[in-house]
């Protein structure tokens, strides 16, 4: 982590700024410089949080006493007296956002680990159409030098890597592990990756130029709720830019709908093996015969996106317009379209 990151971040429960505790340094070689940054430390919160810093990625989720209790077992001597003090203010919270997010850690980290740069596309995409749709889908032209951007459920890192070729200066925040393949191949020095929970985002609110999230927030337990979280984060004349999916009236997407309020209960590695020897076979049959090919690991992705995560809702571009309204957005407009969801920008406007 780059001493700058201290910048943005802020305690995802009291919005105030952190001290930090730093444990040793490494250097980092990016495309144009080598930097030394933060390898693991800890950040402290008034509000009696505690986060740790590991492998050069701060991890703040709520939970995260409880996920990496052993670093801290290891480099916080009062361990035991901080975290009792912590779980007697804020246990409830924290344990339900451990069982909330748990499942949703384990599907995308799964998912986002069959993604191999080389070989597989983005969502269909190569990587010149995925940069292409990327500045479509924000309504920017392919420069934005100047601004602040956070990348909401970064995933794999690809969007922020565009993002920061332009220009911006990116904050990459998601649940996942996915979160440590994106920061280990980053090579560039205008990016950085928090492992944290969107609807506790741990950064200064009303700081952002651009506030992205493309197919995330329609994940959570509730959408429109995530939405008002996310939007907090943009600065007056800042823009938000949300992508997500919308109703399909056909008897085979609801026939899959319908088979999620089985399959989200069952493990993802479960669901891998059984999509692999059952779906994945049949499917490239199909597509042999129109003609068309995929990898098995973009057919993989594609079902375990629908069928593996324990949310997943589906929305109107018409009562998504009306969110932006009501929380002050003008110039609110569909910038991107196709039969499985859209993308919709809006402009912070001033108070």
């Amino acid at each position: 982590m780059q001493s700058s990151l201290l910048d943005y971040l802020r305690c995802p429960v009291s919005g105030k700024r952190l001290t930090i505790e730093v444990i040793d340094y490494y250097e980092k070689q990016y495309s144009s410089k080598t930097i030394k940054e933060i390898k693991n430390a800890i950040l402290f919160s008034e509000a009696g949080f505690f986060f740790p810093i590991i492998n050069g990625i701060p991890r703040m989720q709520l939970e995260s006493v409880l996920i990496f209790s052993d670093f801290f077992k290891k480099y916080l001597p009062d361990f035991e007296k901080r975290k009792k003090a912590l779980i007697e203010k804020y246990g409830g919270i924290i344990s339900e956002r451990y069982k909330m997010n748990k499942p949703t850690r384990k599907s995308f980290g799964f998912e986002w680990g069959l993604l191999k740069s080389n070989e597989t596309k983005i969502w269909h995409n190569n990587m010149s159409e995925f940069e292409n749709e990327l500045f479509t889908e924000l309504d920017e032209p392919n420069s934005l030098h100047g601004l602040l951007a956070i990348d909401i459920g970064c995933g794999h890192g690809y969007s922020s890597h565009f993002m920061a070729n332009a220009g911006a200066i990116v904050v990459g925040l998601d649940m996942s592990l996915s979160i440590e393949v994106a920061y280990k191949e980053c090579k560039n020095e205008k990016i950085h990756f928090v492992q944290a929970d969107l609807q506790f985002p741990p950064v200064q609110h009303h700081l952002f130029d651009i506030v992205y999230s493309s197919g995330v927030i329609h994940h959570t337990n509730n959408t429109e709720l995530s939405f008002g979280i996310i939007q907090e984060l943009v600065k007056t004349g800042g823009k938000l830019t949300v992508w997500l999916y919308q109703p399909i009236p056909s008897l085979l997407h609801n026939t899959i709908l319908f088979a999620r309020k089985f399959t989200r209960h069952i493990s993802v590695r479960l669901q891998f093996w059984l999509y692999f020897f059952t779906i994945l076979p049949i499917y490239k049959f199909y597509l042999a015969l129109k003609g068309k090919k995929m990898s098995w690991r973009e057919i993989m992705i594609d079902l375990l996106d629908i069928l593996s995560p324990f949310y997943r809702y589906e929305h109107q571009p018409q009562d998504v317009e009306c969110w932006f309204v009501k929380h002050d957005y003008s110039d609110v407009k569909i910038t991107n379209s196709n039969l499985f969801g859209f993308s919709i920008v809006g402009k912070k406007k001033g108070f």
